[in-house]
């Protein structure tokens, strides 16, 4: 949490950013949108010149993140089925490390990403589901990966079709993800290169 909250807390915020953006284009972990998260939540907290604020935030997003997939599941299956996975989820080891925020300031935003991406998939929004799904990639990979069972979530008969297309546009988006890091020479995916006998270990070291 040092290394996140403190410094815009003790630096001029103009170099701070600078510094960051930098980071955040250059893809400097594979993760841009998770370091954005970082940077706009701990500048919440400097500006308001309250550390708590920052504890505040990850509060609320872990409840948002716990009640956006309670309503995921209720597209799908009973409320005592979708309350008990919520529960489940709220604490299991994904949440409980919320009292720290460089654990949850990152990855709670993609929870919320991908359980919006939930609900309007099985709402036949499908279009709009996949830029939210991209967000989740770009915020934590492993975060991405559910998104694949999204068809399951939709009521009525699903045609095999439609459940290849999406894996399909998943897949291409993650090949995607992955030939961009390459493209940017991005430290954790060249890391894994250099020690990986196939380009689908690389895939997989890199989430």
């Amino acid at each position: 949490d040092w290394a996140f909250i403190v410094p815009p807390y003790t630096m001029a915020t103009g170099s701070w950013l600078a510094g960051n953006w930098r980071s955040i284009t250059t893809l400097l972990v594979g993760r841009p949108l998770q370091l954005l998260y970082y940077d706009v939540f701990a500048l919440l907290g400097a500006r308001a010149g309250s550390l708590s604020l920052v504890y505040v935030i990850s509060a609320f997003l872990c409840s948002t993140s716990v009640a956006l997939l309670y309503l995921a599941l209720r597209h799908r299956f009973p409320a005592f089925f979708a309350l008990l996975a919520s529960l489940l989820f709220a604490l299991s080891p994904l949440t409980t490390i919320r009292q720290l925020f460089n654990a949850v300031g990152g990855t709670a935003p993609g929870f919320v990403c991908l359980f919006l991406a939930f609900i309007l998939y099985s709402r036949r929004k499908t279009a709009w589901s996949y830029p939210l799904a991209v967000m989740a990639l770009l915020s934590y990979e492993p975060i991405f990966l559910p998104f694949l069972a999204a068809p399951l979530l939709r009521r009525g008969r699903k045609s095999r079709r439609e459940v290849l297309a999406h894996f399909g546009i998943c897949g291409a988006l993650f090949v995607a993800y992955v030939f961009l890091r390459l493209y940017m020479a991005e430290s954790r995916i060249v890391g894994a290169m250099a020690g990986s006998p196939s380009p689908l270990t690389t895939a997989w070291n890199v989430i």
